[in-house]
């Protein structure tokens, strides 16, 4: 039995660290829009996050930031989750300070909360 314990913390600190991989950390926490307050991301460590407020809705989705400054969202539920629009956007990003960049078909700046 003894000789299955490290095998397995092995294992278990592979898949931790594959789990971890394709998140930037530095996204963590909740970004509020700087021309409204009421719209906030919010990027949970585990790679699911919530974009929106009450006059937008909520959308849900799982988020990787697969390399070249791209921030990659999946959604899961929410306005964004329907037939009208793709359930996966790229977009480009960038962090200075706590400024959050996010590049797609316009550029919006949004402070960390």
């Amino acid at each position: 039995m003894k000789k299955f314990v490290l095998p397995a913390i092995i294992l278990v600190a592979t898949l931790a660290l594959l789990a971890a991989c394709g998140r930037d950390s530095n996204l963590h926490g909740s970004w509020e829009w700087e021309l409204d307050s009421t719209y906030v991301y919010t990027f949970n460590s585990n790679g699911t996050g919530t974009r929106g407020g009450a006059a937008f809705g909520i959308d849900n989705f799982r988020w990787s930031t697969p390399g070249n400054g791209v921030l990659r969202l999946n959604f899961t539920s929410g306005p964004m989750f329907n037939s009208a629009f793709p359930n996966r956007q790229d977009f480009t990003y960038s962090i200075s300070g706590n400024t959050l960049t996010i590049v797609g078909e316009e550029t919006w700046h949004y402070t960390r909360r």
